[in-house]
């Protein structure tokens, strides 16, 4: 059973509250909150940031809410809840960014607007499957392996270039590209994080004194030494 509680309920949440938010502020406030390179460009300095997580139309809104919750849920128990949500911001903000300066060279993605709920579910479902790799996970009944449930992720993002247009997948091949980054980067993280543990215990062992024989403490009963 999938859990009530956590960050990926949490981020559901959010995203279709702030989907519905977006929504009302472009109809009525005329203040667009999706990321459209050119808009970016021209002055609205608020759409990397604003766009993160928000998707149109209802079917949509609640798609992109029911897999960040699926996806999310699971991710979260692998990574854990601080860098289960640094994935969620980190990814689909550089996501922007990359778009943002292919536009400058690809005058088609200035127009476009771009949403940022479809690119944070297929970065979440491509980093689920290749976290998961051989082992074998249930998708709706279905056994799948880890590597073949990320493959379906990515055919999904390739249909949507062959039958729209290559420039309305862009933030989406981003989000590909910095979740492979973001993982390939995990390793390296956690084994810097096992070199500054060593180091700081090796710095530790340098203070220490060990004491052999009769010695005791110091009368004060500092305790400085190890015994």
């Amino acid at each position: 059973m999938l859990p009530r509680r956590g960050a990926a309920v949490v981020l559901a949440i959010l995203a279709l509250i702030l989907s519905v938010v977006g929504w009302l502020a472009l109809q009525w406030g005329k203040l667009n909150p999706y990321l459209v390179p050119g808009e970016v460009l021209g002055g609205a300095f608020w759409q990397p940031l604003t766009w993160l997580w928000l998707s149109t139309g209802a079917f949509r809104v609640l798609l992109s809410a029911f897999l960040l919750w699926i996806l999310g849920s699971q991710l979260e128990l692998l990574w854990g809840r601080p860098r289960f949500w640094r994935f969620c911001i980190g990814v689909p903000f550089l996501a922007g960014i990359l778009t943002l300066l292919l536009a400058w060279v690809w005058p088609a993605l200035e127009a476009r607007q771009f949403e940022g709920g479809g690119v944070l579910t297929t970065a979440l479902w491509l980093a689920l499957g290749l976290e998961i790799g051989k082992r074998q996970l249930n998708f709706f009944g279905f056994g799948l392996t880890g590597h073949l449930f990320a493959a379906l992720g990515l055919a999904f993002v390739l249909l949507e270039a062959i039958f729209n247009t290559p420039a309305a997948v862009v933030p989406s091949l981003a989000g590909v590209f910095l979740c492979f980054l973001w993982l390939r980067s995990g390793g390296l993280w956690e084994r810097y994080g096992s070199w500054r543990m060593g180091r700081k215990f090796a710095l530790r062992r340098k203070r220490m004194n060990i004491l052999v024989g009769g010695k005791r403490n110091t009368p004060t009963d500092s305790d400085p030494y190890v015994h």
